[in-house]
């Protein structure tokens, strides 16, 4: 019997049917992150710079963050670096941090100085952009999923352990069947339109611009690391690239909102 991606202290009676359909058997086996029962909620940060070119990244920023990254004051649980060039051409260079509290984070940012240092910053003066993006999801409003239960991924560095195979998967929607929320609510979302980016939140080009976040707004982290186990290389990486999987993914990712 395949396990449900829902933990089992967050399961309920379901009033919004599921979008699975009738006797759907799974293709192919993928998990769910298993967090203590007493995580309420995690934080993910992504703070970065950017580039008009890759070649213009000269490891100063990188630097100036690791030093934050590495502090001995309540440090981020996992961090990793990644680098894209992305849908302007801007190359970027960021770091994504979990944290498994709010006030975990909020301890951090204070203490190793990393908030006074962001809020001193200005950008008239720096050769480069910056960027810094914050998530405090509930776990009510997150989920995860794997091809493997072994090699953990993102958040799941913070995990307790993995789920078994789950049903909830490789259907239309399957996402949303996995959100424990989903079981009561539809987390109908807001739609942003170009007034949300207008006023006092923008400082003008070369200052500061402040998005705030929409209601119910879906956050999607997908990763493609392969070289980890040459099976999944090998096998599923050609059928990603040979099914033209790829580059759909990638520009759905990537186009502007």
């Amino acid at each position: 019997m395949l396990d449900s991606a829902i933990p089992e202290h967050l399961r309920c009676h379901r009033t919004r049917p599921a979008n699975e359909p009738p006797n759907f058997r799974p293709p192919y086996p993928s998990y769910s992150a298993r967090f203590p029962e007493n995580v309420s909620e995690l934080v993910m940060a992504i703070v970065g710079a950017q580039y008009r070119t890759a070649s213009e990244a000269d490891g100063v920023a990188q630097s100036t963050l690791s030093t934050f990254l590495t502090s001995l004051c309540n440090p981020p649980s996992f961090f990793e670096w990644a680098s894209v060039i992305d849908n302007k051409d801007f190359y970027n260079i960021s770091a994504l941090a979990y944290w498994p509290s709010k006030a975990t984070y909020e301890a951090w940012a204070e203490q190793s100085g990393f908030r006074e240092w962001w809020q001193e910053l200005k950008p008239e003066d720096c050769q480069h952009g910056w960027f810094l993006e914050i998530f405090f999801p509930a776990m009510e409003r997150f989920e995860t999923l794997f091809n493997t239960n072994e090699v953990p991924e993102g958040s799941a560095h913070m995990r307790e352990g993995m789920s078994g195979a789950v049903q909830e998967h490789a259907y239309w929607g399957s996402m949303r069947d996995r959100i424990p929320a989903c079981q009561t609510g539809d987390l109908a979302g807001t739609k942003a339109t170009a007034e949300d980016f207008k006023g006092s939140q923008t400082s003008g080009i070369g200052g500061r611009i402040s998005i705030p976040g929409k209601k119910n707004l879906a956050v999607i982290r997908s990763g493609q690391d392969w070289l980890a186990n040459n099976r999944i290389l090998s096998v599923q990486g050609h059928v990603y690239e040979d099914a033209e999987l790829q580059e759909p993914h990638i520009s759905g990712l990537t186009r502007p909102i």
